[in-house]
């Protein structure tokens, strides 16, 4: 029996005393303690949920995965906005993400190898750029305002939509310099890759891939991205690489950084590996199948699908971002 005055505590069996703090687990999400009377239903609603949940995390891991493989993104830019919609919250999206890209991008890229689609020379040096910023990003994100991440997300996305769809493509004849089936110019001193056939190929510009990756993993730790969903459009419309090699070389090029990039989350706390583990699974899986595809989709549509995703992904963080800051 408890004294007047003070909260009861709960007996074996018995029924708690009406205290307000009596039988509540702390340690749960406030809705997890709203049916205490009723332990067995509330228990199967929790594992209801959990269920829901690990179906979502299969499901979202798998969609991003074939995207990942088929048009050289991570996955991140894509993965984070359906987490967001999942109610994670934004910060620890951003870190599981960069699990997410590193294990997946891998998955893809060994694909993208044995198929011949990676410039190795080229991801070598975006990679070299990347390494050391993506580590600065993370920590500038811990200092940053969620909404402002958000913002930030949707600016970008849109800035490399528009630098996709405002691309001149050729109205007569093969493709320009640069592309498949391009013409191989000789005047330029730079190395070039042959791709398409003989005389035909892309310039390598190492200096110019150490600094676009340098921006690229800055961007990659701030925002929790692999840096794929940039660098594909830099690469393509910046050096003029192949579609398809610029889908590979991306993939071998992120996971470095990202990999810097995860490890500065998991050390700030904002990375969950029990929910990365269905993501990856599944995430692995639809790699290596959009992996696949891409040597058989038109480059065309591997354009378009690219841009609206970035639209897509922008206009849902633009929105998050905007509303946040409206409160």
């Amino acid at each position: 029996m408890s004294r007047r005055g003070s909260p009861a505590r709960p007996g074996r069996g018995g029924i708690a005393c009406p205290a307000p703090q009596a039988g509540i687990d702390v340690d749960k999400a406030p809705g997890d303690n709203q049916n205490l009377g009723v332990p067995a239903r509330a228990g199967g609603r929790r594992g209801g949920g959990e269920r829901v949940l690990l179906l979502m995390l299969v499901l979202i891991g798998g969609v991003t995965g074939v995207l990942s493989g088929l048009l050289g993104v991570g996955g991140g830019f894509v993965l984070i906005p359906l987490l967001s919609a999942a109610q994670v919250p934004i910060r620890e999206a951003v870190g599981t993400s960069l699990l997410y890209v590193i294990s997946v991008a891998v998955a893809g890229a060994w694909s993208h190898v044995r198929q011949g689609t990676v410039d190795w020379v080229l991801a070598a040096a975006v990679a070299g750029g990347a390494i050391p910023t993506a580590p600065l990003g993370s920590l500038a994100a811990s200092h940053l305002p969620v909404p402002f991440l958000e913002v930030a997300f949707a600016a970008l996305a849109f800035a490399a939509c528009a630098g996709l769809f405002l691309r001149r493509e050729p109205r007569h004849g093969g493709p320009p310099d640069g592309l498949p089936n391009g013409p191989a110019r000789p005047s330029s001193d730079r190395p070039r890759r042959r791709y398409g056939g003989p005389g035909r190929g892309f310039p390598v510009d190492t200096l110019l891939g150490l600094l676009l990756g340098g921006g690229v993993g800055f961007v990659s730790g701030l925002l929790g991205l692999g840096g794929g969903w940039l660098l594909m459009p830099l690469l393509i419309l910046v050096m003029g690489v192949p579609i398809p090699v610029a889908v590979g070389t991306s993939l071998v090029a992120i996971v470095a950084p990202a990999l810097a990039g995860a490890l500065a989350y998991y050390r700030l706390g904002n990375l969950d590996p029990g929910r990365a583990v269905p993501l990856v699974l599944a995430g692995i899986a639809g790699a290596r199948v959009g992996a696949r595809g891409v040597l058989r989709v038109p480059e065309r549509h591997l354009k378009r699908a690219l841009v609206g995703l970035l639209l897509l992904g922008g206009a849902y963080m633009l929105a998050r971002g905007l509303g946040a800051l409206g409160r």
